[in-house]
């Protein structure tokens, strides 16, 4: 039986998501891991077949594959007083804006921000010093994750996975803000975007815009977070529609990838979902799973997809990148692309000690193959 919220306690932004939509694609996803090929999956008595993909345009040339494996990546933000996670980054004017989570020790920011670019940093404000009534305020003790940040006609978008209050246990639901400029402060929209209690809470939104469609059509991609639930759960990453302001759902959601569908070294836990279309043509989703984020047992992995509605079906046998010589734990990524190039941010325990508060952001160059994304020899960051 689903679990009504009371009074006061948050919606699903005029969007509910049946169970019936979540076992069916529970179904697809485990027929699909017995396919052999994307081209076409059988669920239940209907097919789905891909359409045929756009001839991409001019790809720029591909960088080679890295030569350190165990130091992929290049420290782009160093983790001085400040833990740098759940990192989203903004190329705006000549500086990058630096959006992360909550930092471990910051009473102060729900919603840390720093500018400048690669070694030289401003210090934290917050970008969402207002939180909506439904959500915890860093002074109480409150958590706010994985922000992202979006240019959606004549304003910015910051997503953000607010503590919702009184939850018990702990549990998150995706909001929206709005500012005319992209360092702030944005202003909260009173109800949460999406908000799944009975399926633990949501985390990790990602906006995509989908160019095959008329439009386009932008969809946001998310976490529902089932593994905090008391009896256990799959955790689930979804996909919808959005309006075109970016600030509600529309259309039908579909589940597109999850735990029961990863792979073994991606148990129990999946989350940060950033999916993304690559220049050769076809969307991949990046993920981060495993033990979760204090476990040496994260690392972030890569899954193919048929559409922006999925289904998502793991790529390979292992993760793209996984522990480590530069720290423990990889994950929590988003990926960052300027110009031609593509990056995976992310924040390992760079002291190589888990709970040592401060982690900086890491920055692996990624390539484009027949096969999919690579971790790519990653040279020098760009500038803004």
């Amino acid at each position: 039986m689903r679990r009504l919220a009371a009074r006061g306690e948050p919606q699903l932004g005029r969007q509910r998501i049946g169970r019936r939509a979540v076992a069916a694609c529970r179904v697809a996803g485990a027929v699909l891991l017995g396919t052999a090929s994307l081209g076409v999956a059988t669920v239940g008595r209907h097919r789905a077949v891909a359409a045929p993909a756009p001839r991409p345009a001019a790809v720029a040339e591909q960088p080679p594959p890295t030569s350190s494996p165990q130091a992929p990546a290049v420290m782009i933000a160093g983790a001085d007083g400040v833990d740098l996670t759940g990192e989203w980054l903004v190329d705006r004017g000549g500086l990058y804006y630096l959006f992360v989570s909550t930092a471990f020790g910051d009473g102060r920011h729900n919603v840390p921000l720093v500018v400048g670019r690669p070694g030289r940093w401003s210090a934290p404000v917050d970008a969402l010093p207002v939180l909506p009534a439904w959500a915890t305020p860093v002074a109480d003790g409150g958590t706010t994750w994985q922000p992202e940040v979006k240019r959606l006609g004549r304003h910015w978008v910051l997503y953000f996975s607010g503590l919702v209050r009184g939850s018990q246990p702990p549990e998150h639901c995706i909001g929206t803000a709005v500012s005319s400029t992209v360092a702030g402060p944005y202003r909260p929209s009173p109800f949460p975007i999406v908000c799944q209690r009975d399926e633990g809470g949501d985390i990790d939104a990602q906006v995509v815009a989908d160019p095959a469609s008329p439009g386009p059509q932008l969809y946001l991609v998310w976490k529902s977070d089932n593994n905090v639930l008391p009896t256990g759960g799959s955790d689930l990453i979804w996909s919808q529609p959005l309006a075109s302001d970016g600030l509600s759902l529309t259309g039908t959601p579909a589940v597109i990838f999850g735990s029961q569908a990863a792979p073994s070294w991606a148990q129990p836990i999946v989350e940060a979902p950033q999916l993304v279309r690559s220049p050769l043509g076809g969307w991949w989703l990046f993920y981060s799973g495993g033990g979760g984020f204090l476990s040496a047992h994260y690392a972030i992995g890569v899954a193919r997809c048929l559409s922006v509605s999925g289904p998502c079906v793991p790529a390979g046998a292992g993760p793209l990148i996984s522990s480590n010589d530069q720290g423990p734990g990889p994950g929590e990524e988003s990926v960052f692309q300027h110009g031609a190039s593509f990056w995976v941010l992310y924040s390992p325990w760079y002291s190589g000690i888990p709970w040592a508060l401060f982690r900086p952001v890491a920055a692996a160059r990624v390539g484009w193959g027949p096969s999919g994304p690579y971790v790519a020899s990653a040279g020098a960051f760009p500038s803004p």
